[in-house]
């Protein structure tokens, strides 16, 4: 996220209590799981796809609330670990991409 983008998102973190964030976070995961069955069902549907592309805007932002909620630091030791074990379950079942690679 940009500086702009940074600050009007503490802006809205200071207005909601964290169990409305949490409420919201509930509504945006499931808005997203669901454009991204329906766009697995239609992969050449545009729509499904703008959908996807909207439902992961609202799951990132929430994600980012959450990580300032829980704890920036804890949350990126956090991240680390998880794509460390990603990573290492990889290493068995096929080639690992190198750095800039997909």
């Amino acid at each position: 996220m940009n500086m702009e983008q940074q600050q009007k998102l503490h802006e809205i973190i200071a207005g909601h209590s964290l169990e409305e964030q949490l409420e919201q976070t509930i509504e945006e995961a499931s808005e997203f799981i669901l454009a991204a069955q329906k766009l697995k069902r239609f992969p050449q549907d545009q729509k499904r796809f703008d959908d996807l592309l909207e439902e992961t805007a609202d799951m990132l932002i929430m994600a980012e609330q959450m990580c300032c909620y829980l704890g920036e630091e804890y949350m990126g030791k956090m991240i680390d670990n998880k794509l460390d074990r990603e990573l290492k379950r990889m290493q068995g079942k096929k080639r690992v991409p190198k750095n800039g690679e997909y």
